[in-house]
């Protein structure tokens, strides 16, 4: 018995630095292919940590988004896109975020108009567009609505069972012991126990049952010329008969016998019709780290036995493939190498309450015999316990198991509780019977290419063409002059210069909030003389272009009363030569008007402003639609025809304000300049009338009620003087959205330790939440929150990820 082993490690420095470059020619060996395979075609995972999996309607979801590649945190992509998406794959909302070491976080607000129902949080960057949609991030959001029920009738399925056989390696072969694995379902695709037994030709010769979630195993020999079926019993009592799969000839088998040890033991024996051949064949094992052992096989006629040390592979899922000497793969097994690396945490409970308000202390510990907490970036939720989803899946589960495998895998969590015998034999369960399918070795041999779409975001770009365009026929370019309104009130002034095709570009255009581009074409003396068609390449992904979002197997609606975007099309990476931007001013100051317009009474310490004195926005905008997204804090949902929904800090169902909305709804107090006035008259405003809109959040002293639940918003009509002379634009200039990046929230945690507070409403389920904490140098992070008025048991998650690429998951439920 003889083997050779080859180790090849990719250079993780070049692939983050081109990590879709051509590599040089590929040489002829297995491994060397697959390794140009992992540097041209690397694959982004994503895991998100939300505050909850269950919302009620009206509240927030917040969110801690880790994207890895190689087993790090990722540097392939700089852009990642947040949907959440209904049962049918329609958008109810969408964010766009800028990753920062992998890392992102915002927030969603749930309409309290949403109904009630299972949507998916659907999470992924231009680059994981390239591949199957099964490898994006999905994660089940049941949205709970106690006004608005989901349409969706139930429908009667008729009661039914599935069950497939998987033999090791791929093939039962004569006259060599199989160990063959099964896994048994209801229609719905969920895990049901099982018994029966194998029959040949008539007669039983092994018993079996399942051990764990339908799965189970028994071994085998068959024999040519014998006919072996599978009788098992179902748990209603019915009995059916299975065929077992097609017995081989001449073939090859690939079992591991040891996994739960430092090495792994994996044998190699097959059958021929004549004498075993003595060429070599190639035992290949890889990791989509970018990770290849290979061994070159001589083969004995008693079998081989290969040991693999499991110190070449991270934490996670190991493909093992076995070529023959054409290059052929004959066998094939994955299996789940666990080193234990995970980080642990431990919990103190400094101070605990569960009366409503009152205040409890915590500190988290990093558990380890260093006591230094790794770099990195961590998160931290704390929800009412009645909220608790059991089947959410966690950051382990998903980066090292679901998001390599296809088909359903029930309660993978269970898999990372602990590395017991019967937990690890569980998992190789699911190893045998879902299986690794991220590409096809064919693809790799023969050196087809990847068909690529999308290219790696690493900033935003504003991408246009001139429908029409003719630069020869023009005697010249058509230079488009622009000015762009930002959300934050700064303002670009410029020019674009296309390009022979009539493109160009704005790179690296990094801006949060929807930008307002104003466009004309200019002649030669760069005056407004021209009327271009533009078109932009910012159109959102058509989410009909994906596969609606089909919901898992478990996924009923928790019975409780505790209650992309812009992707860039592939033309326009032609773009890339072209000339950039010509800016011909920079960021305008932006005025402070306070002194102007705001008087002594309505003077306070929190307020939000919106300067508009000096930028122009159209009539055509209306002005509650304007201030969506403006004012921390402030969720406005809905329209005008159907009326508009005002919350601060989920405070939708508060009792403190007025409720002259017809929705039912608080609203806020409106003033104009500084008269109370209602809604009505507030809608019907110009927006190029408006010098300033101040927004002052609860408690305000110069409205009614100390502003009531949501406060108070007041508009500042212009005076004169005090705006720019911008009225052309209308008139001369083209207009369009330009969405940046999404604006996040800051988590608002109340202080009931002063008495005002008290009497306020608290129906709150995220009750404290971090998407980034920090812990000292002892590894310890102290925190405090308040309880709402109902919960009586907590929920503790703590995820994250060290700039190494360990992970960290904790839970527990204090009660």
């Amino acid at each position: 018995m003889g083997q050779v082993l080859t180790i090849i490690f990719i250079l993780f420095c070049t692939l983050f630095l081109n990590p879709i470059a051509q590599s040089q020619e590929v040489k002829k060996s297995i491994p060397d292919k697959l390794l140009a395979w992992f540097q041209k075609y690397p694959q982004e995972k994503i895991y998100v940590h939300t505050s909850q999996t269950s919302v009620v309607a009206g509240d927030t979801l917040w969110y801690k988004l880790y994207a890895t590649s190689f087993g790090m945190p990722t540097t392939i992509s700089k852009v990642v896109y947040v949907q959440l998406v209904d049962k049918a794959g329609k958008m109810v909302a969408e964010n766009k975020l800028l990753l920062n070491d992998g890392c992102a976080n915002g927030n969603i607000d749930i309409s309290p108009k949403l109904p009630a129902g299972i949507y998916s949080l659907r999470t992924y960057t231009s680059w994981m567009m390239n591949f199957d949609e099964v490898y994006l991030f999905h994660k089940d959001i049941h949205i709970l609505n106690s006004k608005i029920k989901d349409n969706d009738s139930a429908t009667q399925i008729i009661q039914n069972y599935l069950i497939n056989f998987f033999p090791e390696g791929g093939d039962l072969v004569d006259s060599l012991t199989n160990k063959v694995a099964f896994k048994a379902t209801d229609i719905k695709g969920l895990p049901i126990n099982v018994y029966g037994a194998i029959k040949d030709n008539g007669k039983e010769i092994i018993s079996f049952k399942s051990l764990h979630d339908g799965m189970g195993f028994f071994y085998l020999l068959p024999l040519l010329n014998h006919s072996y079926n599978a009788e098992v019993h179902f748990p209603d009592g019915s009995m059916k008969d299975f065929l077992l799969p097609a017995l081989k000839q001449e073939g090859y088998i690939l079992a591991v016998s040891k996994i739960n040890t430092e090495d792994i033991e994996v044998v190699v024996a097959c059958k021929t019709q004549g004498a075993v051949k003595k060429d070599n064949i190639i035992l290949v094992a890889s990791q989509n780290n970018g990770k290849v052992v290979s061994y070159n096989i001589l083969l004995d006629k008693e079998g081989n036995v290969v040991t693999i040390p499991k110190k070449y592979f991270q934490t996670g899922i190991v493909r093992l493939t076995l070529f023959n000497t054409d290059n052929v793969p004959q066998a094939e097994r994955v299996l789940f190498v666990n080193h234990q690396d995970a980080l642990a945490l431990q919990l103190n409970q400094d101070t605990i309450s569960f009366l409503p308000k009152a205040k409890s202390a915590f500190t988290l510990k990093f558990k380890s015999n260093t006591s230094i907490m790794p770099k990195g970036s961590y998160s931290i939720s704390v929800i009412d316990a009645d909220l608790k989803d059991s089947v959410s899946s966690n950051i382990l589960s998903t980066l090292l198991l679901t998001s390599e495998l296809k088909g359903y895998i029930h309660h993978p969590n269970y898999y990372f509780e602990n590395n017991n015998d019967t937990t690890t034999q569980a998992l190789d369960l699911v190893m045998l019977t879902n299986g690794w399918r991220r590409f096809s070795w064919q693809q790799i041999l023969e050196n087809k290419p990847q068909v690529l779409k999308y290219y790696p975001e690493n900033s935003l770009n504003l991408l246009g063409k001139i429908i029409n365009y003719n630069a020869a026929n023009l005697k010249g370019k058509l230079p488009v002059s622009f000015l762009i309104q930002n959300t934050d009130s700064t303002k670009y002034i410029g020019y674009f210069e296309p390009d022979s095709a009539g493109k160009f570009i704005l790179k690296d255009y990094n801006v949060y909030g929807n930008s307002i581009v104003y466009f004309n074409g200019v002649d030669e003396k760069k005056k407004n003389t021209k009327n271009p068609q533009v078109h932009f390449y910012t159109t959102s992904l058509d989410t009909s272009l994906i596969a609606p979002y089909v919901i898992a197997p478990e996924a009923p609606l928790l019975n409780t009363n505790a209650v992309k975007n812009i992707l860039i099309q592939t033309a326009a990476y032609d773009l890339v030569t072209l000339k950039e931007v010509i800016v011909k001013a920079s960021v305008s100051k932006k005025d402070s008007l306070a002194k102007i317009y705001v008087s002594p009474l309505f003077v306070t310490d929190r307020y939000f402003d919106i300067n508009l004195a000096n930028n122009f926005y159209p009539s055509s905008i209306p002005i509650i639609e304007f201030m969506k997204g403006r004012f921390p804090g402030m969720l406005i949902s809905g329209d005008r025809a159907n009326g508009y929904i005002f919350s601060y800090r989920g405070s939708a169902f508060g009792n403190l304000s007025r409720k002259d909305n017809p929705t039912g709804f608080p609203i806020p107090y409106f003033y104009l300049n500084e008269t109370l006035t209602t809604l009505d008259v507030i809608q019907n405003m110009p927006l190029s009338d408006v010098a300033l809109i101040r927004f002052n959040p609860p408690p305000f002293f110069a409205a009614p009620l100390n502003g009531g639940s949501v406060g108070a918003i007041c508009i500042y009509t212009k005076k004169g003087g005090t705006a720019s002379d911008n009225s052309s634009l209308a008139g001369e200039y083209k207009q369009y959205i330009f969405k940046g990046f999404t604006l996040s929230r800051q988590f608002f945690s109340p202080n009931y330790e002063q008495a005002a507070n008290r009497d306020i409403k608290d129906n709150r389920t995220t009750l404290y939440w971090n998407p980034n904490i920090l812990f000292d140098d002892k590894g310890t992070f102290h925190f405090s929150m308040f309880n709402s008025d109902h919960a009586k048991k907590y929920y503790v998650q703590v995820e994250g990820m060290s700039d190494d690429g360990r992970l960290l998951h904790y839970e527990k439920e204090i009660k």
